[in-house]
């Protein structure tokens, strides 16, 4: 006998199908509705005017991101930088470690 766990009613924000209990949001796929309809409009805007886009519009959405991430965790905006994902956060971070040779990390 298997017990299913109940729903969680964040669930209908997502398109997943309603018989997979999904756990792996942190890999690829599976945004929230909500996000899927802005990046349709990011995409719109950069079909109509990717130069303006990609030079100014880009641009104001990064450095707000930025300010908005910096205020939400508390951190000095400055010292902030966005990667493509958690492993090149690691990675990065470990690599800038003054390490000596016989150093060891446990991750």
């Amino acid at each position: 006998m298997s017990i299913i766990p109940r729903r969680s009613n964040l669930g209908q924000h997502w398109d997943l199908n309603k018989s997979t209990i999904f756990l792996n949001h942190g890999s690829f796929g599976a945004c929230p509705r909500e996000i899927l309809e802005y990046q349709f409009k990011l995409r719109t805007e950069l079909e109509s005017d990717p130069v303006h886009f990609f030079d100014v519009t880009s641009k104001q959405l990064w450095a707000e991101s930025i300010d908005k991430f910096s205020s939400f965790i508390n951190a000095d905006k400055k010292g902030l930088i966005f990667v493509p994902n958690a492993t090149t956060g690691v990675n990065t971070v470990l690599r800038s470690l003054p390490l000596q040779a016989d150093d060891e990390i446990l991750v």
